[in-house]
């Protein structure tokens, strides 16, 4: 992946393979995923792949998917330029507080719904 030795691209990927198991992704789906967005949007395989590894486990947490992940962190470096990095780490950050109960009766408050009806 551009920008990344043998070593870090390596990490990156086994990170997403683990943090998106439910989602039985290979290695070269990953790949295939990160070269298609650093190809035609302002963001590199490297950006992704470091927001992947710092963000992965908590957003599959959170219900979101590899996919979704990407477009998120692809949408933040093009409106913020900033890095892989920080994004992960906000991203993070964001994933956590709104699992946080106190987070999610606030949003009730506010007439937001954020948690399932059983029928």
């Amino acid at each position: 992946m551009s920008g990344l030795d043998a070593t870090k691209s390596t990490e990156a990927i086994t990170a997403a393979i683990n943090s998106f198991s439910k989602e039985n992704l290979k290695a070269i789906d990953i790949v295939n995923k990160l070269v298609a967005v650093d190809a035609n949007f302002a963001v590199s395989s490297q950006d992704l792949a470091e927001a992947i590894t710092r963000v992965g486990s908590v957003a599959q947490d959170s219900g979101v998917g590899l996919d979704r992940l990407i477009a998120i962190v692809t949408s933040a470096q093009q409106v913020t330029q900033r890095g892989g990095s920080v994004i992960g780490n906000a991203l993070k950050t964001i994933f956590q507080r709104l699992q946080r109960e106190e987070t999610l009766d606030a949003l009730t408050e506010l007439g937001i719904q954020v948690r399932e009806v059983d029928s």
